[in-house]
């Protein structure tokens, strides 16, 4: 009897460890079959670098596990844009991203060599950095890299242009280049690709006698007020109007690009840094990076 129990005892701890390898190996065959996050290629501001996003990206690949490549720029290079101000294309408002912004595609060609092969891609942009991406890859990178983008989410990108009929229209800050963009390359222009405007909602544009009192104190009042007039100074030549809610460089109506999804994010701002030689200047301001900001959006991403 007590070699049978040995042997019975052997049989259950052999198919008690086959059981449990049938288990661990089901569980690995799982995991295998759950798609990997795709990457993100992330487009700068204009005069930034991606130095300047140190603590969002850190952020993004830490707590969100996302692999983070941004274009590959230089503060000197914005100084490529300088030719263009001398030319007659840029007088008549009628510049074309190439070749004013070749500077822009050669670090994003660079951005794109570092990502993993045949990968999918989340095309990520902030600020001009947005229809920058909506040229490169309309009309600059390859069909095999265009067809690779799955989602495009823009942070704070103007999108669209002083009304026609605006004062604002003839002085186009662009001069040219984003009309250009949105004539040759409207909407939602990549087929199949996840379109996502996010868009602060930090900052009502205001002349001083045009705001209302906080009950801040005189500090903050004098913050908030000044805030409001730089809000109104950025947005007036963009939509034509000074008024109304944004992020306090970008509004809310120029800063939805048309057919995209729309995620509008009250109290937040625009950068929480100013793009300075050699360092940016940081800001204590709650932006589309902040950490309880990045959950409101991050779910557009693949």
């Amino acid at each position: 009897e007590a070699p049978y129990k040995m042997r019975h005892l052997r049989l259950s701890s052999a198919l008690g460890a086959c059981v449990m390898l049938c288990v661990v190996l089901s569980a690995f065959g799982a995991l295998s079959l759950i798609p990997k996050a795709a990457p993100v290629l992330f487009c700068p501001a204009q005069l930034s670098v991606g130095d300047d996003y140190g603590d969002f990206f850190a952020l993004l690949r830490e707590g969100y596990g996302r692999e983070v490549v941004c274009a590959d720029l230089r503060r000197f290079d914005w100084a490529r844009l300088a030719p263009s101000f001398a030319s007659r294309a840029y007088w008549a408002g009628e510049l074309q991203p190439k070749p004013v912004l070749d500077f822009y595609f050669e670090a994003m060609d660079r951005a794109v060599d570092a990502l993993p092969p045949d990968s999918r891609i989340n095309v990520l942009a902030h600020s001009i950095g947005g229809w920058i991406a909506r040229a490169y890859f309309a009309e600059v990178c390859s069909e095999e890299l265009r067809s690779r983008v799955t989602t495009f989410t823009t942070l704070g990108t103007p999108h669209v242009p002083p009304p026609a009929d605006s004062a604002w229209a003839s002085i186009d800050q662009t001069r040219g280049l984003l009309s250009y963009v949105n004539n040759k390359y409207p909407g939602a222009y990549l087929k199949g690709v996840k379109y996502t405007s996010v868009i602060g909602a930090g900052v009502r544009g205001a002349l001083p006698w045009q705001r209302e009192e906080g009950g801040q104190s005189e500090d903050g009042e004098l913050a908030l007020a000044l805030e409001s007039l730089v809000g109104f100074a950025s947005y007036l030549p963009l939509s034509g109007t000074g008024g109304g809610f944004g992020d306090g460089i970008v509004p809310e109506t120029v800063g939805i690009l048309p057919e995209s999804q729309s995620i509008i994010l009250p109290g937040v701002k625009h950068a929480n840094f100013v793009p300075t030689f050699p360092r940016a200047i940081r800001l204590d301001l709650k932006w589309y990076g902040s950490e309880d900001v990045v959950p409101e959006w991050i779910s557009v991403l693949k």
